[in-house]
């Protein structure tokens, strides 16, 4: 609330400064004369309307102290001698005034006379209420309560109001009358000038005022005589030079349709090598995605070997045991044991074979999503902790030839709406980072993934404990194909491909840190209006 009532008092500044710029002298004459003294007369009026408020209010206070001081005294004798038609009749007295809608006479804490006139302006919260002790012979032997209504001292204000509102409203319009006959005879001269000065604009420059007054406006018209003058002669001037200088700028104009004409065809040359560089990185960014989608069906290949290898085992084993039962019951030598064994051995080949068949499946699934994902770009909604598992899952061929541990802190029930592929490309391209440059073949170390909320912003930390970069390296890490390892295969874009998905894909930041030695850590901000987290 008070921004919105500064923005509308800086609204309406800047509107009556708009509306005053665009007025004439003689309209800014009158309307600062006309605000001045409407505000003089206000704050007249306004200390008048107080003073006679408290005139007012005072004289009924007098008024209701000497009514009330009145009535207890004549209501002491009856009230003394208990005489209820003498209360009943000091009583209605009262009502004579017609300010008085309530009057209560209470004798010994009990109501000896109660009345209260019906009409709403002697309604309860219309009265004034006055209590008075009753006193005889120096005792307290009651007291008296009247109600004074508020409406006719609110009448009488009501009228001074009005009275004085109609005296203004007729003095501001004389003010008016007498302003606009003053604000003419003042700017009338100051027009005639202005009207000389548009026909110099316009071109006519022998154009001169009269001079009909020896005051300040009839010097500001002798010097704009001499203006004119001096304008005539510095224009005869003014064209001879510029007929002058229009030959010689002709020359050098055709100078430079020549030299435009050059930068013209090398600005061509520059743009079609700017879209073949252009070209070349979105290839070369695609063939960093195909390959990193090469090495995931590599080791997805790897992985699903194994379960399907000893599924095909078992079921070469489980049909030689179906042989053999079958052989025993073509001869009728089936016993108890026989079927017993074969039963037991059924069973636990047909679980081993569920084992490694649910296995390979889910390899399969997880490197189905993932590559589906990688080069299809969708925006959908995904649980972050179960997508990243599916991801490291693809990556355990490449994992388990390393001792390194994957440590993952992340909410269960966090949601994100964004693109899979790129969360994809991210995490395999950090952690494909770590594996190549941070560790040797046996070194042992911590990959942490850290997900949280911080200031509207999900925030993804990527730490590894290896062997970290120096400075210069460090500020590099994000350039496009700079690498340490280009001996090893390097090509110096996986940090490159993160970056420009992070900030230009997600509208988010990335940084790095290292020190060399104390391993490497990534932040990855980006906007939390993207984010979905379920309760």
């Amino acid at each position: 609330m008070p921004l919105m009532k500064r923005n509308i008092i800086s609204f309406a500044q800047l509107s009556f400064s708009n509306v005053i710029k665009t007025m004439t002298i003689r309209q800014r004459m009158a309307v600062f004369i006309l605000i001045a003294v409407i505000f003089s007369m206000s704050l007249m009026g306004f200390i008048r309307m107080r003073i006679m408020s408290e005139h007012l209010m005072n004289e009924r206070n007098s008024k209701i102290d000497v009514t009330v001081e009145l009535a207890a005294m004549s209501l002491s004798d009856p009230l003394w001698n208990y005489n209820e038609l003498g209360v009943a009749i000091s009583c209605e007295a009262l009502f004579r005034d017609k300010e008085i809608g309530l009057v209560i006479v209470t004798a010994n804490q009990q109501e000896m006379y109660r009345r209260h006139n019906s009409d709403p302006i002697y309604f309860i919260e219309n009265l004034t209420m006055v209590e008075k002790e009753i006193v005889k012979d120096a005792r307290n032997i009651g007291t008296v309560t009247v109600g004074f209504t508020k409406y006719y001292l609110e009448n009488r204000l009501h009228q001074a109001v009005f009275t004085d509102l109609i005296i203004v409203l007729l003095t501001l319009l004389l003010l008016w009358i007498l302003i606009s006959f003053i604000v003419l005879f003042v700017t009338k001269p100051i027009y005639a000038l202005g009207q000389g000065t548009e026909d110099i604009a316009k071109g006519n420059l022998e154009k001169r005022l009269q001079i009909e007054y020896e005051d300040e406006i009839g010097d500001l018209a002798r010097k704009f005589n001499v203006m004119a003058e001096k304008l005539g002669q510095a224009h005869n001037e003014m064209e001879r030079r510029v007929e002058r200088r229009t030959q010689e700028l002709s020359a050098s104009n055709q100078e430079l349709m020549s030299v435009n004409e050059e930068m013209l065809a090398m600005n061509e040359s520059l743009q079609q090598t700017l879209e073949e560089l252009q070209k070349t990185q979105y290839q070369l960014i695609q063939s960093e995605k195909m390959a990193a989608l090469g090495g995931l069906v590599a080791g997805v290949a790897h992985e699903i070997n194994t379960p399907l290898g000893n599924s095909v085992t078992m079921a070469s084993y489980l049909r030689s045991i179906l042989d053999e039962f079958s052989i025993l019951c073509a001869k009728g030598q089936v016993h108890r044991k026989e079927l017993n064994d074969f039963i037991s051995d059924e069973e636990e080949g047909l679980k081993s074979l569920e084992v490694n068949l649910t296995r390979a499946a889910k390899l399969v699934r997880s490197f189905k999503n993932v590559a589906t994902d990688q080069m299809v770009e969708e925006r959908q909604i995904f649980n972050v902790q179960l997508y990243l598992e599916e991801i490291i899952l693809t990556l355990r061929s490449r994992l388990k030839k390393t001792r390194l541990q994957l440590v993952i802190n992340c909410p269960e029930q966090l949601k994100w709406d964004s693109y899979p592929d790129v969360f994809v490309q991210i995490i395999t391209n950090l952690i494909m980072n770590s594996l190549v440059h941070a560790y040797s073949s046996t070194d042992e170390g911590v990959l942490t993934f850290s997900f949280r909320e911080e200031e509207e912003q999900l925030v993804i930390e990527y730490a590894d404990d290896g062997k970290g970069m120096e400075e210069t390296v460090c500020k590099k890490v994000f350039e496009p194909f700079f690498t340490t390892a280009r001996s090893n295969g390097g090509t110096g874009l996986g940090l490159y491909i993160v970056y420009n998905l992070v900030t230009q894909k997600l509208h988010g930041t990335i940084s790095c840190s290292s020190q060399l030695g104390a391993g490497t850590k990534f932040i990855i901000k980006v906007p939390l209006n993207s984010c979905i987290v379920s309760s």
